[in-house]
């Protein structure tokens, strides 16, 4: 058995058919019925009432990759389908704040909005969809998050995360529901004929890769066919963030989006606002596409110098804190769309879970990134009492609480630490060898 074999039994690939779904993936293969997906009936009867009606709709997206890029999708798609009335609003994080929120709403209500379509969100926005709804604003909602025991007041929740459904893969990203949403409407509405929709998995790859799902099943089809996408690209935006990354079309893997398109985009959100990235997606012509392009550029080495800056401080925290198992550091002004990254690198550096705060006067706001078997989540939760809101999944979170209870704050997530007894979580930090080798005689360039 050849390495190359060897490495692919390890990763449980054992049949022919299995290594060539894994190295070459058939789409049609792959290609779930979109119907089997909670609600999707419902969201397409609802569609179509909307286009008979000529209502106005407004897709309100998130302000990640994830959510960028299945906002741009549904614009591009619902334009082809013969919608004629739609917008997108994208919250800003240093305004609305994250998901949906009253404040928000009440914005795409003076958009005129008769329907709202969110992407990435919306699943847990219960108060926020029945405020719409109070407002005449109907909701269909297209997620992939976490979702609560009862879904959300809206016509439809389209979410594989849902229970009580048998569509057979849950772990798409939220362009990838939106994707499905296409799917379900081809099959209802002219305008995008059977097999044309590939020309939207260049999106789908953006948002699957840099949402770090799973690289299985649907996913790694799409993100395989929507490389091939981008290598024949038809979108002037991508065109030019590619030429400004310094990406050969040709050339371009999945590394690309995660490393060179994605920071690129993501900057805009963390720094300013998210539209920026959103005015790059959806280009038309090739000036407008490489100005939105340059601007990304100029904010992500912007973004760059304040992630060092930021950093550097932190270190210092961290040093004098070197007993806690738990990393708590904080600052006034410390840009609250960057500290996130700046956690990641602080837990590649001290192998420790982190929460690094952001101090505006008398709240603050802290990201928290975790591995193993300490949740991020769980650990939010265990200071409850002493927060103002909090919440997230094992591997990152986000807090908000009062800057007089950061120091009580570091005391209650210390102690839950203590209180689980963890051993040998460093493990968790190390890459798994698929297989060992006596010499490098069978590797090749």
């Amino acid at each position: 058995m050849t390495l190359f074999e060897r490495i692919l039994t390890a990763r449980g690939l054992m049949t022919r058919a299995a290594r060539q779904a894994f190295l070459q993936p058939d789409y049609m293969a792959v290609k779930h019925d979109p119907f089997l997906l909670p609600d999707m009936k419902k969201a397409v009867a609802r569609l179509k009432q909307a286009r008979e009606q000529g209502e106005k709709i407004v897709i309100y997206g998130d302000y990640d990759i994830d959510g960028l890029s299945a906002t741009a999708l549904l614009l591009d798609a619902f334009g082809k389908f013969g919608f004629e009335d739609v917008d997108a609003f994208i919250p800003n994080r240093f305004v609305e704040g994250y998901g949906m929120t009253m404040g928000a709403v009440d914005k795409v209500h003076d958009m005129g909005a008769d329907l709202i379509v969110t992407v990435d969100t919306g699943s847990l926005c219960h108060a926020e969809i029945a405020y719409a709804t109070s407002l005449g604003i109907d909701t269909v909602v297209t997620d992939h998050h976490n979702v609560a025991e009862t879904p959300p007041p809206s016509v439809a929740a389209v979410n594989p995360k849902f229970s009580g459904h048998t569509y057979p893969f849950r772990d798409l990203c939220g362009a990838g529901v939106a994707f499905k949403l296409v799917q379900a409407l081809q099959t209802e509405l002219d305008g995008l004929p059977d097999g044309y929709e590939k020309w939207l998995l260049d999106l789908v790859a953006l948002g699957t890769v840099c949402d770090i799902v799973t690289l299985v099943d649907e996913n790694r089809a799409n993100v395989y066919w929507g490389l091939e996408v981008l290598r024949k690209q038809q979108r002037p935006g991508l065109k030019a963030l590619m030429a400004v990354a310094g990406i050969e079309p040709e050339q371009v893997n999945a590394r690309h989006l995660g490393f060179g398109l994605g920071p690129r985009m993501n900057a805009a959100g963390r720094l300013e606002t998210a539209q920026h990235a959103l005015d790059m997606l959806v280009a038309r012509d090739g000036l407008a596409a490489l100005e939105a392009s340059e601007k990304l550029e100029e904010l992500n080495v912007k973004r760059r110098g304040i992630q060092d800056a930021i950093f550097e401080e932190a270190c210092q925290q961290a040093e004098e804190l070197a007993d806690d198992r738990v990393l708590v550091v904080s600052s006034d002004g410390w840009n609250h769309g960057v500290i996130g990254i700046v956690a990641s690198k602080l837990v590649e550096k001290y192998k420790k879970p982190v929460f690094i705060i952001g101090e505006r006067g008398e709240e603050a706001t802290g990201s928290a990134r975790s591995f193993g078997d300490f949740s991020a989540a769980d650990a939010v939760r265990a200071a409850d009492d002493i927060i103002i809101k909090g919440g997230g999944h094992g591997a990152a979170a986000g807090v908000t609480l009062a800057t007089e209870k950061i120091g009580d704050f570091r005391r209650r997530v210390n102690e839950f630490y203590d209180s689980l007894q963890l051993t040998n979580q460093e493990r968790y930090l190390l890459p798994r060898a698929d297989v060992e080798i006596d010499d490098f005689s069978e590797i090749d360039e």
